[in-house]
């Protein structure tokens, strides 16, 4: 029902691997993203998924997404329609101007937003948590990184 919307848009219904997940997101000159108001999304997966691939994101301007990235640095966002469509034209006249402010995306993603830096911060919390009973000793804990 979506097509239905605009003559312009065309949704194609077809499944994307993970293989060909990051491939065809960065070779997307655009990748919107939208939230879905019912769940009170502030931030989705791929608000982080599609600049990880260094792919150029224009999505929903929340607080959360401007927490995680740089506004026109890292990312770019939007607050109406009309900011989307002006936004959106503006970044198809500019291929470079988009590829910078996606590498930067990139980079903040792998210097804070990997899922090791996730484990690590929860570690981090976990452990300076007083706990209610001592681990027993004879309870080994084993963690592995792979990079």
């Amino acid at each position: 029902h979506f097509e239905k919307s605009h003559p312009l848009l065309r949704v194609i219904d077809t499944f994307v691997g993970d293989g060909d997940y990051p491939r065809v997101l960065s070779a997307t000159q655009i990748n919107l993203g939208f939230l879905r108001k019912m769940n009170r999304d502030l931030q989705t997966t791929r608000s982080i998924e599609i600049p990880a691939c260094r792919a150029f994101m224009l999505a929903e301007r929340t607080s959360e997404h401007l927490g995680l990235f740089e506004e026109g640095k890292e990312a770019e966002f939007f607050g109406s329609f009309e900011e989307l469509l002006a936004k959106c034209r503006y970044y198809l006249a500019r291929d470079l101007e988009r590829r910078r402010i996606a590498d930067a995306g990139h980079r903040r993603c792998h210097a804070g937003y990997t899922t090791t830096h996730r484990v690590i911060e929860i570690l981090e919390c976990l452990l300076d948590v007083p706990q209610a009973a001592p681990v027993p000793a004879e309870v080994p804990l084993r963690l592995s990184f792979a990079h």
